[in-house]
């Protein structure tokens, strides 16, 4: 959501976005780029532009179709995205309200293109009476708490989060109790509703985290006044909040758009392995930048999206063709192909550009060298012990998540056969 957008006619703000649109060019097939390193990870890069790509079925009427402007939400599910469009898009004939599925063609392979797939909410305040705003988009894949069971959890930009349905080929169904009976009181509670506005009343994207062994499953939100994240339990209940902006020595980070878990793998970025996962913020124009931290509110890494490292200096994603530069509003991972989805706000001046981050292979990393040094000695021994012993991530050689014998079997096997 850009709070500082005037609102202007529709059909002048259209005019303006098919311009940039067509500086852009047009068709589904995507601008290859060549490579771009994050977080220690190598990526080949294709940009993909989401209103020229496909058309989305026009919930107006007439015409019958018509361009995707605006992605304030982004989710990767089940070799899909899903993004949002919130209320504050206000384009002649372009969708609000709304969140749709994309197919990524070719999928898990090369991505070739992105095609239109269904059209999951709709709802729009002057057509349906109800105002859905759409700013972040999450799923919740656990057993408990709001939209359980794997379900859309839609938060809007003044702090209410609402649990959909996902199921295929209708509209989602906003998930309900029974009238007699409130949400939070149910014997096996799939809750409806989340009101986080007692202390965020500027939401700007939310994620689901599945819990780990010291942290229970819960909801993470970007609360940009405070350009801060706070944790929601799955039930409701404020847990805390961490700042994600600006740090002392550091560039001055003031605007939190995107927010995006990515759990625990090997296609995760060296970086930011061995932490149980880790959560990625993204800063718009003001300061492009990707901020990671674990699920505790610590800082893992910074990457700074300019080539220069200032707040206005030249991209390092393509935005050739655009009138402005590089604003991140959402973005998303998968953890199977450990691809980066970074999508751009489209609106009058901001381009509607997805960026599809494919890693590229790496050398074999020596595991048991877990000093990094490039050596097998004593102190990758002594440093294994004492990570089995605090259950760190990084002595779970078989990935089950459990520190058992398994594991110093494993560690010793990859020692003596050396790197």
């Amino acid at each position: 959501m850009v709070g500082r957008k005037g609102m202007v006619g529709r059909k002048s703000m259209f005019i303006g976005c098919a311009a940039a649109a067509a500086l852009a060019g047009a068709g589904s097939a995507a601008l290859a780029q060549s490579t771009i390193t994050l977080f220690g990870q190598t990526y080949t890069v294709q940009r993909f532009d989401y209103s020229n790509d496909f058309q989305v079925p026009n919930p107006y009427g007439t015409p019958a179709t018509i361009p995707f402007i605006e992605a304030e939400g982004t989710v990767f599910r089940d070799g899909k995205l899903l993004l949002s469009a919130d209320d504050l898009i206000d384009f002649a004939n372009a969708p609000d309200n709304m969140v749709i599925e994309v197919n990524l063609d070719g999928y898990p392979g090369a991505i070739t293109g992105l095609s239109y797939s269904r059209t999951i909410l709709f709802s729009d305040q002057f057509v349906a009476g109800y105002d859905l705003n759409p700013t972040g988009i999450t799923v919740n894949t656990g057993a408990t708490g709001t939209g359980a069971g794997g379900n859309l959890l839609v938060q809007n930009g003044g702090g209410l989060i609402f649990a959909f349905s996902l199921q295929a080929g209708s509209l989602g169904q906003r998930l309900n109790a029974p009238s007699t009976q409130n949400c939070n009181l149910q014997p096996n509670p799939v809750l409806c509703s989340i009101d986080l506005t007692s202390r965020n009343t500027n939401a700007e994207d939310i994620a689901y985290f599945p819990g780990s062994s010291t942290l229970p499953a819960a909801f993470y939100v970007i609360n940009q006044d405070d350009v801060a994240v706070e944790v929601w339990g799955v039930d409701g209940g404020f847990i805390r909040s961490f700042p994600v902006g600006n740090r002392p020595g550091q560039p001055q980070l003031n605007a939190p758009k995107g927010l995006t878990f990515l759990p625990e793998s090997a296609t995760l970025p060296p970086a930011l392995r061995g932490r149980g996962g880790v959560f990625l913020v993204a800063f718009d124009d003001l300061y492009p930048a990707l901020r990671a931290f674990d699920a505790a509110g610590n800082e893992v890494a910074l990457e700074i999206m300019t080539t220069d490292g200032t707040a206005t200096g030249p991209s390092r994603l393509d935005v050739t063709g655009c009138p402005r530069t590089l604003f991140l509003e959402s973005l998303n991972f998968d953890a199977t192909t450990g691809r980066l989805f970074l999508t751009n706000q489209g609106s009058l001046t901001f381009c509607t550009y997805l960026w599809v981050l494919t890693p590229e292979a790496a050398p074999p990393s020596c595991r048991a060298d877990l000093n990094n040094d490039g050596e097998l000695t004593f102190d990758d021994i002594q440093l294994f012990v004492q990570l089995y012993n605090a259950s760190d991530a990084r002595a779970d050689f078989n990935n089950d998540q459990e520190w058992t014998f398994d594991d110093i079997q494993l560690f010793i096997q990859l020692y003596n056969a050396g790197c």
